[in-house]
């Protein structure tokens, strides 16, 4: 299983990413990367079957805007485990789930292999 806790440089736009005050010609909020970048990230739809409204959208574009902040969170979550895992030694089956969906998420979030 490779090590997913190494701080190699993300094939992922770095972030911090937001959520930005401005919409695209089609309605959609826009996700902007890191500040002066000119970048954006991703655009969430408002448009559709369902008929969204961005006021509607606007929590799944912070769920998406926080994605990097999150991917990083899981990171040292699973460094804080590992090293509480070597210093108590316990039954600690409990943490290892913990480290292996934590490692599944970051698998789907970098498109590597868990």
């Amino acid at each position: 299983m490779p090590d997913t806790t190494t701080a190699a440089r993300p094939a992922h736009t770095p972030g911090p990413w937001k959520v930005s005050t401005l919409f695209d010609k089609n309605d959609a909020i826009l996700i902007e990367g890191p500040e002066g970048a000119g970048v954006t990230v991703a655009r969430v739809a408002c448009f559709g079957p369902q008929a969204e409204t961005p006021r509607a959208q606007l929590p799944n574009a912070r769920l998406i805007a926080a994605a990097p902040e999150l991917l990083e969170a899981l990171h040292q979550l699973i460094l804080v485990i590992g090293l509480t895992a070597i210093k108590y030694k316990g039954d600690l089956d409990i943490l290892q789930a913990a480290v292996d969906e934590a490692r599944a998420v970051i698998a789907k979030a970098t498109g590597s292999a868990s």
